[in-house]
């Protein structure tokens, strides 16, 4: 429950009308809201949820507290589901960085992303880089880091979404339900965790413990993640994926306890700053600048002579921007992941829509899919993503639910 209650102050800052009514006022409703919420997603599919939550969403459309917080979880369900585009624009994020953070890029080039992090990794032994949960596409960066970290001596791979020892319950050919969050479920994070166990990382997990605060959640995972990993291996080097603000090195956020506690400066990213929205009218100033000026196709650091450039020097070290996402058979582009691609659509599902068509690479009782995608009345065609080890695809409506075996 406290995550929920974490998003809906989360949103307060995001969305400063609301900062009126008090927190009792906002926490007061909010409460009321998640606990009937919570009772009616009770041993629902992700099909089913996304269904009852596009009626709340609906129904709460003149609450602006209510609607932003369930169009933000319906956002997380769309993302888990492989409708990337309809994450984006069931919540379009607003970042906090204001417009007067414009400056005069003329001094700046646009670097690869992976491969500047990489260099600057060189310098320490902790490298924490976030996601906005909705958004699979930060996964993807952290998937490209993980082999060019590995060649410099990390060996530790932390990640946010994984449930207490949840490292357990992944191996080098799947990821099992109990793995995690719901962030785990979605296909771009389970590839990302596959990777890391194949290549020979320790997966560790760590947000578990004392979270009735922020403060105290941050707190618990930093002494997790020194207890389970630095207690015992002082040089070690570790990659931290986390969700939003806990790259911050101030204000008691998961970077400045493990700064200090560890002696440790981490090299922090940024992705969550500057995120592309489904309607480009609503694009802020900053990000639409940025892409533009700088035309590239891959997620870019932008560097000077002397420097890499951070929106918030002091707060983390680097931004990450992404360009805008290019589509290819109803998927982005940077989803594929290296995997050969075939077209699905509602006649799969005998044309009774909504619909989920998912990819298994095992036939172990309780693995995630390696793939999924959601088709609708208004997307009724897909590519999905195959590999070798691909094994058969699933398909579900709301009537029923069915196996198609690929080999």
């Amino acid at each position: 429950m406290y995550r929920w209650i974490l998003l809906l102050i989360t949103l307060v800052f995001i969305f400063p009308s609301y900062a009126a009514q008090t927190k009792e006022e906002l926490l007061k409703e909010f409460n009321k809201l998640y606990f009937s919420i919570q009772k009616e997603l009770q041993g629902k599919s992700l099909l089913e949820k996304i269904v009852l939550m596009e009626g709340k969403v609906e129904k709460h459309s003149t609450n602006p507290i209510a609607y932003d917080t369930l169009k933000q979880i319906l956002a997380t369900d769309k993302s888990v589901a492989g409708d990337y585009s309809a994450a984006l624009s069931e919540f379009e994020y607003k970042s906090k960085i204001d417009e007067l953070s414009l400056v005069n890029f003329d001094k700046y080039s646009p670097i690869e992303a992976s491969t500047a992090i990489s260099g600057l990794a060189k310098n320490t032994q902790i490298v924490m880089i976030n996601e906005a949960h909705h958004s699979a596409q930060h996964r993807v960066l952290t998937y490209d880091l993980l082999s060019k970290l590995w060649q410099q001596g990390f060996r530790y791979f932390a990640a946010e979404a994984l449930a207490e020892n949840g490292e357990k319950f992944i191996t080098n050919t799947y990821v099992e339900k109990n793995a995690g969050s719901i962030y785990v479920k979605e296909t771009t994070f389970g590839q990302m965790l596959l990777l890391a166990k194949n290549i020979g990382f320790k997966l560790v997990s760590y947000d578990y413990g004392d979270q009735s605060t922020r403060k105290q959640r941050e707190l618990s995972a930093a002494q997790n993640i020194i207890q389970k990993i630095f207690n015992h291996d002082k040089t070690a080097k570790v990659l931290i994926h986390v969700g939003y603000s806990h790259i911050k090195e101030q204000d008691g956020w998961l970077a400045e306890i493990l700064k200090i506690k560890t002696g440790i400066d981490p090299l922090t990213i940024n992705q969550t700053d500057f995120i592309e929205t489904a309607n480009l009218d609503k694009e802020p100033d900053i990000y639409k600048t940025i892409v533009e000026r700088f035309d590239v196709d891959f997620p870019f650091i932008l560097k000077s002579e002397n420097d890499f450039w951070s929106a918030n020097k002091g707060k983390y070290d680097v931004n990450v921007v992404w360009p805008r996402t290019q589509f290819k058979g109803n998927r982005p582009v940077w989803a594929r992941l290296n995997r050969k691609t075939e077209q699905v659509d509602s006649s799969m599902c005998d044309n009774v829509l909504p619909c989920i068509i998912e990819v298994y690479d095992s036939n172990a009782n309780g693995a995630f899919p390696s793939d999924r995608v959601y088709l609708s009345p208004t997307r009724q065609t897909s590519d999905v993503f195959i590999s070798n080890e691909s094994k058969y695809i699933r398909v579900m409506n709301l009537e029923k639910s069915k196996k198609l075996d690929l080999k």
